[in-house]
């Protein structure tokens, strides 16, 4: 029995229970504590990138060199910083639990490796205001139901998931929210409602009459096509809208335009219009509803032309 055997069976797990250490950690901790979308990432983490290559190793002669060959082969291939996160961090949380409260060894080898690598600054997919009012006119024009879901994200800056899973019952049109509860997942090859990517995910997002008024136009006619559902995202057979039928107008929008219209291009890009106009940081976080102000500075907003144009104004104004 090897060290990552994910063949392993219950049975085998009784007779050596550490030489399939990441299988029964996974099944042990990960399906019971974590979420659907994170137990499934790291599955895909342990089957790609942990077992084909340390699956021949048993328990106790994993070393920390051993471990610190595994991670440089890994960076020399050219992962992305969060990859390489995920895959040391799966393999340290499961050596962790190795040695408490499974007593399989009595040290944790990973606990001695640093991640020193030096990556490259990940390139977020941004796009202008000018290209986002062009894919809404052309999804208006050519494809309406597709129009909708990128019409609310221009407006809230929700995610492609959220987005989808969005019912009827999530909008108040009459007090103008929208109250993100749930987003919309794969699992077992089905579209299912889910919980939310972060507890800080949930939350009521303040709309305005322009997205409003394109909404009441838009229930009204799926109520004349007596779409017997009450999802808001519909595809042009009027079901519910699925991630294939999203990646699908992605890239059509990309042939046609040659502008890449992603969801999280329109997310960025709604927090970004906000920061330039001086909305104030806790209202742009609490809207994107990240867990602090630092997520959003750091990861979703940047500086630009207009935003130092403004700097210099105010402090010309003060003196």
């Amino acid at each position: 029995f090897f060290f990552f055997n994910d063949t392993a069976t219950t049975e085998i797990y009784t007779l050596s229970l550490h030489d399939a250490l990441p299988i029964y950690w996974y099944e042990k901790h990960a399906l019971v504590k974590c979420k659907y979308r994170t137990y499934t990432e790291y599955k895909r983490i342990i089957d790609k990138d942990i077992s084909p290559h340390l699956g021949h190793y048993y328990l106790k002669n994993l070393t920390p060199g051993t471990i610190q060959d595994f991670l440089d082969m890994h960076y020399q291939r050219g992962i992305s910083k969060s990859t390489m996160d995920m895959i040391f961090n799966v393999l340290k949380y499961s050596l962790d639990m190795a040695v408490f409260p499974y007593e399989f060894i009595k040290d944790n080898p990973a606990k001695y490796i640093k991640l020193k690598y030096k990556f490259k600054k990940a390139d977020i997919n941004r796009i202008s205001l000018e290209d986002a009012q062009t894919v809404l006119s052309y999804l208006r024009e050519n494809y309406y139901n597709y129009y909708i879901p990128y019409l609310i994200m221009f407006h809230t800056g929700l995610r492609r998931s959220e987005c989808i899973g969005l019912t009827w019952d999530n909008i108040d049109l009459k007090n103008k929210l929208i109250m993100v509860r749930h987003q919309a997942l794969y699992k077992d090859g089905n579209m299912v409602l889910a919980e939310t990517k972060t507890p800080s995910s949930v939350g009521d997002i303040l709309i305005g009459d322009t997205l409003i008024n394109e909404l009441i136009i838009y229930k009204e006619l799926l109520q004349e096509k007596r779409v017997n559902h009450n999802f808001v995202c519909v595809n042009t057979n009027y079901e519910q809208m699925n991630l294939n039928n999203f990646n699908w107008i992605v890239r059509k929008i990309k042939t046609d335009l040659n502008i890449r219209a992603n969801a999280h291009s329109f997310r960025h890009l709604h927090g970004q219009i906000l920061l330039e106009n001086k909305a104030n940081i806790k209202g742009i976080q609490e809207r994107l509803r990240h867990a602090n102000t630092k997520v959003t500075l750091n990861t979703y907003l940047r500086s630009s032309d207009k935003i130092a144009k403004d700097t210099i104004n105010i402090w010309e104004d003060v003196l």
